[in-house]
């Protein structure tokens, strides 16, 4: 586990591995971490908590691992260099305004063959945003090729019913 604001504000941060034993990055453990360009996170995350990686504005890419479940509040928002993340299979829930505010963020592909719950929506809750309210920057989202339906049907992800595309990640 690495703890609540352990690097927050570190400006020496270019690029991270996050060992293959941690499971749990905390809620703003490298939040405006402005320089840091790149993460590989290791084989055993499985939760991305609040903030975790807010104003990380450099961060280009994010391939998150097989085997993360859930990802928290805000976790990149702002993260401004963001231009494509992908999302493994093993993700169920992704909590607001995770990707808000990233303004180079194009491209997202999602490999859940279930599309993840988002805050309350799926129970009845209010409408929540993956990418932010006004978000328009994302105009790509790939899912797998069976599962279209699924995510353009679903009260999570519908609202992005015109940007969502099937994707073959098999090859």
């Amino acid at each position: 586990r690495i703890g609540s604001g352990a690097f927050s504000a570190c400006k020496s941060i270019n690029n991270l591995t996050i060992p293959d034993n941690l499971t749990i990055i905390e809620d703003n453990a490298f939040a405006y971490c402005t320089a840091l360009k790149s993460v590989n996170f290791g084989k055993s995350v499985s939760v991305i908590n609040s903030l975790a990686f807010h104003g990380c504005d450099k961060l280009s890419e994010v391939d998150l691992p097989e085997g993360l479940v859930s990802i928290g509040d805000s976790a990149f928002y702002n993260c401004d260099g963001l231009s494509s993340v992908t999302i493994p299979s093993t993700v169920t829930k992704i909590d607001n305004s995770a990707f808000d505010n990233c303004k180079n963020l194009t491209t997202a592909y999602f490999k859940p063959t279930t599309p993840p719950s988002v805050n309350s929506v799926d129970t009845g809750g209010y409408s929540m945003y993956v990418f932010g309210y006004y978000s328009t920057a994302i105009t790509l989202i790939y899912v797998p090729m069976e599962s279209v339906s699924a995510y353009k049907e679903s009260k999570s992800w519908g609202q992005y019913k015109s940007r969502i595309f099937g994707y073959n990640f098999e090859e």
